[in-house]
């Protein structure tokens, strides 16, 4: 069952898909009648909308490798577990493909785990639309996307991963090829620095948080919300002026200072001064850097 969700696009992509649907029964074309403004709603649609034991999720601008579907399925039927995720490949504008960047996990094939706190560093290594999840579960946990804040993806599949009883992750297989975009192209939301965008990040963030917490994980943190350089590299891009970013700076404090907690430093050297100034509320020095970053 394929079910393709058109949130208002400005291009082909509805004439696209009333064709598929139309050639091919198992095809279902859903046409939103207002822009949701970000792909939590599209999804949730989805989900509503689904018939199927299991689902996956794709956007529209990556593609599966050709088994892809086979491999993930055939593994979550014999297991009978809840979730089932492998690696990807990044796809280039020029059409070459390259293996991901995840952290190794040894020289296994496959790692099983019953739940996520057997292996908490599955919550840092996780992508939407490399995982196979059995439909009840999420049915009867009434998990939904966020539809009003960026970062839904990870609240999300928080969720699924905290409450799924068995767990795979396929190391060695990369079914998903994900599209690497032109430093041209400033239409995707992932790579969006204005202010809105960034505010309601700190929003996902802080309800990623509140998951937590709700589950008494919180220690799960710098797995689960491993999104501070990804936050700041997107602070420094934005061109807000300097009271506007001291405010954003004020609601994303909460994150840097429980991060603190745990000692862990940042990959890119240039991050641990701007990190510093943000935990030790030097506000103004933080934008000045920022500035010269």
């Amino acid at each position: 069952e394929i079910i393709m969700v058109n949130d208002c696009s400005t291009d082909q992509s509805g004439k696209i898909m009333d064709k598929y649907s139309t050639k091919y029964e198992n095809f279902k074309a859903i046409h939103l009648t207002e822009n949701s403004g970000n792909a939590g709603k599209p999804r949730n649609v989805g989900i509503e909308n689904a018939t199927g034991e299991y689902i996956m999720f794709l956007d529209p601008d990556d593609f599966y490798s050709d088994d892809m579907c086979e491999t993930l399925y055939n593994k979550i039927v014999i297991e009978n577990i809840d979730l089932v995720f492998c690696n990807f490949n990044l796809y280039y504008p020029n059409g070459t493909l390259e293996k991901s960047y995840l952290p190794s996990f040894g020289n296994l094939d496959e790692i099983k785990i019953e739940t996520i706190d057997e292996n908490p560093k599955f919550l840092d290594i996780y992508r939407l639309w490399t995982i196979i999840f059995k439909q009840d579960y999420i049915s009867e946990k009434n998990i939904r996307f966020s539809e009003d804040i960026l970062a839904e993806d990870r609240l999300f599949l928080l969720e699924t991963f905290l409450e799924a009883k068995g767990i795979i992750y396929l190391q060695n297989y990369f079914g998903t090829n994900y599209r690497i975009r032109s430093h041209l192209e400033k239409d995707s939301l992932s790579n969006a620095t204005s202010k809105k965008a960034l505010v309601d990040r700190v929003k996902g963030y802080q309800n990623g948080y509140n998951i937590l917490k709700c589950y008494k994980k919180e220690e799960f943190l710098p797995y689960a919300l491993n999104v501070r350089e990804f936050w700041a590299d997107r602070f420094i891009k934005s061109d807000l002026s300097s009271p506007e970013k001291k405010e954003i700076l004020k609601q994303i404090i909460f994150l840097f200072k429980e991060y603190e907690k745990f000692e862990i430093k940042p990959y890119k050297n240039y991050m641990p001064p701007l990190f510093d100034h943000i935990v030790k509320e030097r506000f103004d020095e933080a934008i000045i850097l920022a500035n010269v970053l």
